[in-house]
């Protein structure tokens, strides 16, 4: 398993140091301690949620900062209330997340089977124009010497009828 690393610079990479996109979902792991906030300014939406993870918890719902007011944000911060408030909401959110993460890897899954019958598929007929084509030179090579099985007989019997003919 691959996992992602948010550095300061908000860069994303892989374990080599490779830059990578993680819109896809998944597992980033950030070392909060390491961020500093002096002001109330983000300049990007990794930073927007390091923040929202490090001071979420302390914010008044109503009087949130700047760097809150999206819609995003407002949802994010009624969530954490939401389960912060009430056990059973959480387990049915978890519930919910872990429902559409095995969906999207029955989707993934069947997508790659489909990618992989696909190959299959075109691997078959790539071997069956192969053995057509195969198939086609043979009966080409029985043909010719057919052909010449035959013309050899001709001038064989021509040969005798000339042999015949000298002996009259």
């Amino acid at each position: 398993m691959v996992s992602n690393y948010l550095t300061a610079s908000d860069a994303l990479l892989d374990e080599s140091g490779r830059a990578i996109s993680d819109r896809c979902g998944g597992i980033t792991i950030c070392e909060l301690h390491r961020f500093e906030f002096k002001d109330d300014i983000v300049s990007s939406e990794a930073q927007r949620w390091i923040r929202f993870f490090m001071e979420a918890h302390r914010l008044d719902s109503n009087n949130l900062p700047q760097w809150m007011r999206t819609k995003e944000m407002r949802q994010a911060q009624h969530t954490l209330r939401t389960f912060s408030a009430n056990k059973q909401a959480r387990y049915l959110y978890l519930s919910r997340l872990d429902a559409q993460r095995e969906h999207l890897t029955i989707l993934h899954e069947h997508d790659m089977m489909e990618q992989e019958l696909q190959q299959a598929k075109s691997a078959q007929e790539l071997a069956q124009a192969e053995r057509d084509q195969a198939i086609e030179r043979e009966l080409r090579a029985q043909a010719e010497r057919e052909l010449a099985q035959a013309e050899r007989e001709q001038a064989l019997a021509e040969l005798a009828e000339l042999k015949k003919r000298l002996k009259l």
